[in-house]
């Protein structure tokens, strides 16, 4: 139990254990383990260090990456007698600058201070004049707050939570997941630490990756794990087989599930409890807020409601939760009400902005006492066993018609459908007829049933939605067949850790995931529609051993702009040269004929600049950029068994982003090069410095292009797996469902004041850096229009004469109404056409990309008939 006394300092709890057990292990992270004594004695060396730049009391802000040093940093800037400020730029840099405009730190530290460049220096104690920590939040309003949070609050708050959940003790080893700028990172780090505790810090990897979560529970041995309930439901998804079974899955010392910062939906809880089944792991529901320094009440969760949210319990120890009215007065037994919280826990305030500290903290008298108070903005009922149940947010009460909806009871009731995993329902702008819209991610088995309508089977049995079914079959046939990235040696063993650099839409991904399901695979594509793509052909298939960024691999970090080409999404780059993608093209079309690739290849002779010119109509699109050396610097694993790099003339850019460092945990390359200013030579003599031996090879649909392949491997590579590969068996049969079936089942269950106008399908919900719904970024995700069923067609002869070529070229019957892609077309097809179409009328000038731009049968029809008008005398018509 850590020690009480009336003024508590936070650093002096932890101190105590570098006397007491100074060799236990303090924080584990990857490879790497920090006693107490290395602890105290590096966050020694950084008080020191800020000492001799800031007096005691100034604000240090700190630019956070998720190891040993963010945190010995932190207890320095405490040590030092300071306040921290911790900045998360996985927000965004816009975010960052926000804050630190907001806050005016007295000193800004870009990165934690290493661990190699501390040499021991002693340090007096510096009582603190200012707060603990300054915390940046936004609350459910979206507006930017700092919360200023004394030493006395969290110490009161932390050790008055872990009486509760009945101790912590240095036997526990605990997950940290949260953001150290989100509030839940204090009580995750420092609640075990002022206890004696180990923590084990998941990298930005693993608190993503429910796979890489899980096993991270069983080597480390977690004994204790605090997630919010949107990552339980993800790792439940996970878990597999009988309850034992997944039971195992969550090693064997887990003896604590926390939940906290959402609402606990029932039937999540119901699922674990059918899922896993283990008595000796107690599951708490807990409630808090960055204003009361963190948790105020718990609920132990046995016996559940059937429907609605589990209980927020009772408050910790020296808390009060009272519920009040308009007029900050007790509300009757049973009714709804304002959460306040009373209690030594509170926040001082929040910086620079004593009028919203005035409003938020106020001094109540009467009934409730004479005492300070938080008012949450939180509904709540009190139970007649004395425990509470959230309600809502008292913002999110709305008026439809003159009628009160609770956008909090829509969405647990659209969660509660079989194919919803998370729900966001938000009032709609003013100028929409509407009143309410809504936004739902869909669990793993469900696919939008336009999207699932979309889906075709390749010749292996994957299933995948493509950009382009020809582009798509191009592909598999160089990855699948002819295994461009597998030649001169480089394999794949059986749990490798692989880095998919241009992942497109995720064929080789797709192939180490399904033939090596204990691999762990990384893959990056920055162009956000192909990401979006990705990310559904993982889920179909089952591959949740990969895990996506939207990003691109680079020498710096940043946004910048990626040409993306829909119809050949593969020649998308950031660095775009119409005349370098026409010549690619030009020779794989050349190669495709001369190879037998492409059947009545005569037909397309004539064709091929033209064919070309469709494919490359491209659109510029924002994108992200990221460091590999960054990336790696927060990876679990030690070694990467294979970097593909497939980047579009970046790919020398992709290795300036790696540090010399990490050369050596780096064993294979495969790259696709582009032999632009001797770019082949100049890959290879790095690659061959670092102590690879390297191949170079061309692919024979390169032919007469500047592609070529580049082979490296380092003599300590991994060997394959002996047994050769495995094939996933996981894979679920999809089920489609509807935006229409969902508001169905609403209004089944509610009046239509409560029923949303739209309902969007999104592959996942945009969310904040500490996990939650970010509801600002939720109306840039627009619903698509329903479109209308097409009115009969008007006899016209060259609807039926198009569609009869259409239809020979596709083997498809045909309608006017049919979309040429979605039936089956592709960019060769569309060539096919227009090549028929201009035997029939040689006099008209037609290019390929007309059936790109008009690809649905009745306009493209129009388009030909505009051209035919047009001409006078009338064209001559073959036949």
């Amino acid at each position: 139990m850590a020690d009480h006394d009336s003024n508590p300092f936070l650093p002096r709890l932890i101190q105590r254990w570098a006397t007491e057990t100074p060799d236990a292990a303090a924080l584990a992270h990857r490879g790497q383990v920090l006693t107490y004594r290395e602890l105290d004695r590096h966050s020694d060396a950084v008080a020191a260090r800020i000492r001799d730049r800031v007096p005691a009391g100034a604000l240090v802000a700190l630019t956070t990456n998720r190891t040993p040093e963010t945190v010995g940093t932190l207890l320095g800037i405490l040590k030092a007698g300071c306040t921290y400020l911790p900045v998360d730029t996985g927000a965004g840099s816009e975010r960052a600058e926000q804050i630190l405009r907001l806050a005016k730190p007295d000193l800004v530290l870009k990165s934690p201070v290493p661990l190699t460049d501390t040499p021991p220096r002693s340090v007096s104690e510096s009582r603190p004049s200012g707060p603990a920590y300054v915390m940046p939040t936004s609350g459910s309003g979206g507006v930017l707050k700092l919360v200023e949070v004394e030493h006395s609050s969290v110490c009161h708050n932390l050790t008055a939570l872990a009486t509760t959940l009945g101790g912590v003790t240095p036997d526990d080893v605990c997950l940290h997941v949260a953001s150290f700028a989100f509030s839940s990172s204090v009580r995750q780090l420092f609640m075990p630490l002022i206890h004696g505790a180990r923590v084990v810090l998941a990298t930005g990897t693993q608190r993503l990756d429910p796979r890489g979560m899980l096993r991270l529970l069983q080597d480390r041995g977690v004994s204790i794990m605090d997630v919010i309930p949107s990552v339980l439901a993800v790792l439940l998804d996970e878990l597999q087989g009988t309850p034992a079974e997944a039971a195992a899955l969550l090693g064997s010392r887990l003896r604590l599930l926390l939940l906290a910062s959402e609402p606990l939906p029932s039937g999540l809880a119901a699922r674990w409890q059918r899922a896993v089944g283990r008595e000796d792991v107690a599951l708490y529901n807990m409630y808090g807020q960055t204003e009361s320094a963190g948790i105020v009440s718990v609920h132990r969760v046995g016996s559940l409601p059937t429907s609605g949210s589990v209980p927020i319990g009772r408050p910790l120890a020296g808390t009060g939760l009272l519920l009040l009215d308009e007029h900050l007065a007790l509300v009757p037994d049973g009714e709804i009400g304002e959460i306040a919280v009373s209690g030594p826990s509170l926040a001082r305030g929040y910086r620079a902005d004593p009028a919203l500290t005035a409003a938020v903290f106020p001094h109540t008298s009467g009934g409730t006492g004479d005492h300070r108070i938080y008012r949450t903005g939180d509904l709540g009922q009190r139970n007649r066993d004395g425990t509470l149940t959230y309600i809502g947010r008292r913002d999110r009460m709305i008026k439809v018609h003159g009628q009160s909806v609770d956008l909090a009871r829509v969405e647990t009731a659209l969660e509660e459908h079989s194919a919803v995993a998370r729900a966001a329902v938000a009032e709609a702008p003013p100028e929409e007829a509407t009143r309410l819209r809504a936004w739902v991610q869909l669990r793993p088995g469900y696919l939008e049933e336009t999207v699932a309508s979309r889906l075709r089977t390749l010749p292996d049995g994957l299933r995948v939605l493509d950009l382009h079914p020809a582009e798509t079959d191009f592909m598999h046939a160089e990855i699948f067949d002819r295994q461009v990235y597998l030649r001169h040696g480089i394999a794949v063993p059986a749990d490798a850790f692989v880095i998919d650099a241009g992942a497109n839409i995720g064929l080789f991904s797709l192939r180490i995931a399904t033939r090596h399901p204990d691999a762990r695979i990384l893959a990056f594509e920055p162009a956000v529609p192909t990401a979006a793509v990705l990310q559904i052909n993982l889920r179909v298939n089952g591959c949740f051993n990969v895990t996506v960024r939207a990003q691109g691999l680079s020498d710096h970090a940043g946004d910048a702009e990626i040409t993306w080409y829909p119809r050949s999404s593969g020649m998308s780059s950031l660095h775009a040269s119409h005349t370098d993608e026409q010549d690619t093209l030009r020779a794989i079309i050349s190669n495709q004929l001369a190879h037998g690739a492409i059947t009545n290849g005569e037909e397309l002779r004539g064709l091929t600049d033209d064919l070309v010119d469709s494919k490359l109509v491209g659109q510029r699109l924002p994108c992200s950029l990221v460091r590999l050396s960054d990336v790696l610097s927060t990876e679990a694993s030690s070694t990467v068994d294979l970097l593909k790099v497939d980047v579009q003339k970046a790919e020398l850019e992709v290795l300036a982003g790696i540090d010399d460092e990490h050369w050596p945990r780096i064993k294979q390359i495969v790259a696709e090069v582009h032999d632009i200013d001797d770019r082949l030579e100049q890959m290879t003599r790095l690659l061959t410095k670092h102590g690879y031996a390297v191949h170079t090879d061309q692919d024979e649909m390169f032919t007469g292009s500047a592609v070529y392949y580049l082979y490296a491997r380092r003599p300590d590579a991994r060997p394959p797996s002996p047994q050769g590969f495995s094939t996933m068996t996981r894979c679920e049969p999809i089920r489609a469902v509807s935006r229409r079936q969902l508001a169905v089942y609403l209004a089944q269950r509610f009046p239509a004041t409560h029923v949303p106008g739209t309902v969007t399908i999104l592959d996942e919900l945009p969310r904040t850096t500490s996990g939650k719904i970010d509801r600002a970024a939720l109306p840039l995700h627009s619903p698509a229009p329903d479109t209308t069923p097409p009115t009969p067609d008007p006899a016209d002869p060259l609807i039926a004469e198009l569609a009869g070529i259409w239809s020979s070229v596709l083997g498809t019957t045909v309608d006017s109404s049919d979309d040429f892609f979605a039936i089956g077309g592709s960019s060769l097809a569309a060539a096919r056409v227009i090549a028929r179409i201009r035997r029939q009328y040689p006099d008209l000038d037609l290019s390929v990309r007309l059936i790109f731009e008009e690809p649905v049968l009745r306009q493209f029809a129009a388009a030909i008939h505009a051209q035919l008008d047009a001409t006078a005398p009338a064209p001559r018509r073959k036949g």
